[in-house]
């Protein structure tokens, strides 16, 4: 591969592994997709397509690039890639097991895959801490701790969720077991990932200056939205609506402490690109959500209605509108960034990607509020189906953009 215009090789070599690592992200949203629409049409429990996004598409990207901007904000060496490439093919291993051990009902393949993703991402988090107790003081070093503590909050998660699938506790045991599951996963995993990366991304994403100490806040909640997490977690597990929802209420009380500085940032630059537009729209759909979540847990008579509106209102919520929309828009921004190729090549990816891209937003939310408000089953089911045909699009458009970076890279 020819070294693109402009291009340092190292940048070169690097911008070569996020287009090779790219496509599993997108190839495991388009799985999610198809396996939603089956189960709209066929009745199926929705669970698969939520693994198929978490697991295998949200997971694939935060290892990928919390692993990138680890060496940006510490200033280390890239030590290469054979490490990542290793944890990552542990990880897909990982996902595809337990998505066969759940199409077929067999617990010890569900929990064999279970195993090899926690490994994956036990030796994601010890790369990352050692990658940390290595380098040098730097003004960022601390958002390598957010991802270090997403991910102790997956691999406990994944613990409940091997715990529930193999019915410990029985019947009175289950909603628990899969409230405190989803808490840790989504508001641990995906969201502590979000918030540690938010800090530097988000005013670069804007093209604004960050201000000085406006980091200072959001490093200083990371031990308090932990506890946050924890506490909510223990509650359900406990059986204690009240601490529960005491604890989600506590992490958004945080959040919007971390938030002030983010949101200084947008008003003196207010985002305009589509990758910035869909990452607060996700991040607004996180903040809708989890006070939901929280009167859920705080009104309702038992851990099974709590359960009934995490599947029917949180689940698309925090999975369609906050993770997977977080890292499509990501996405849509750095990906033309990141593969660079001179000044033109960049404008004209970006240019491709954001085609159309308003109006994708904008239906692909209309018809999630859609999904999440109207009183029918029928009509929420269609607004789903619209949801994942504007999913499906985005997907399209930035493999699109994949395929024509690998074509520059290509020629002679």
């Amino acid at each position: 591969m020819r070294e693109l215009p402009g291009r340092h090789p190292n940048r070169a070599r690097r911008a070569a592994w996020l287009i090779r690592t790219g496509w599993a992200p997108l190839l495991w949203i388009a799985a999610a997709a198809a396996a939603l629409l089956h189960d709209l049409l066929a009745g199926g429990d929705g669970w698969l397509p939520v693994h198929l996004a978490l697991l295998g598409a949200v997971s694939n990207v935060i290892v990928v690039w919390s692993a990138h901007f680890a060496n940006a904000v510490l200033r280390t060496r890239d030590d290469g890639h054979a490490g990542q490439a290793r944890r990552l093919v542990a990880l897909n291993a990982g996902v595809l097991t337990v998505v066969a051990g759940e199409v077929q009902d067999v617990l010890p393949v569900l929990v064999a895959g279970a195993v090899l993703v926690a490994l994956a991402v036990l030796a994601h988090a010890w790369w990352l801490l050692a990658r940390l107790r290595r380098s040098l003081p730097a003004r960022f070093s601390r958002v390598v701790r957010y991802y270090v503590a997403a991910a102790a909050m997956l691999v406990v998660g994944i613990c409940l969720g091997v715990a529930l699938e193999a019915g410990a506790g029985g019947d009175a045991w289950a909603p628990r077991l899969l409230v405190a599951h989803l808490t840790l996963n989504v508001v641990g995993w995906v969201s502590l990932t979000v918030v540690g990366t938010l800090v530097t991304l988000w005013p670069t994403m804007l093209r604004t200056p960050m201000g000085d100490g406006s980091e200072t806040v959001a490093f200083a909640a990371l031990p308090l939205l932990v506890m946050a997490v924890t506490t909510s977690a223990l509650g359900a597990l406990l059986g204690r609506h009240v601490v529960s929802s005491l604890g989600d209420l506590a992490f958004l009380v945080v959040l919007v402490a971390v938030g002030r500085p983010l949101v200084r940032q947008a008003r003196s630059k207010p985002p305009r690109e589509l990758g910035a537009l869909s990452v607060l729209a996700g991040c607004l759909w996180f903040v809708a959500g989890i006070p939901i979540l929280a009167w859920a847990e705080l009104r309702a008579g038992s851990w099974e209605s709590v359960a009934d509106t995490i599947g029917s209102v949180v689940l698309p919520m925090l999975v369609l509108g906050f993770a997977v929309q977080t890292v499509i828009g990501a996405l849509t921004y750095l990906v033309p960034v990141m593969l660079g190729g001179g000044p033109d090549a960049v404008r004209r990816s970006i240019v491709r990607v954001q085609r159309g891209g308003r109006v994708r937003l904008v239906m692909g939310n209309a018809a999630l509020v859609g999904a999440v408000v109207l009183p029918r089953a029928d009509a929420r089911a269609l607004c789903l189906a619209a949801c994942v045909v504007v999913l499906l699009l985005d997907v399209g458009v930035l493999a699109l953009g994949a395929v024509s970076a690998r074509t520059r890279a290509a020629v002679p």
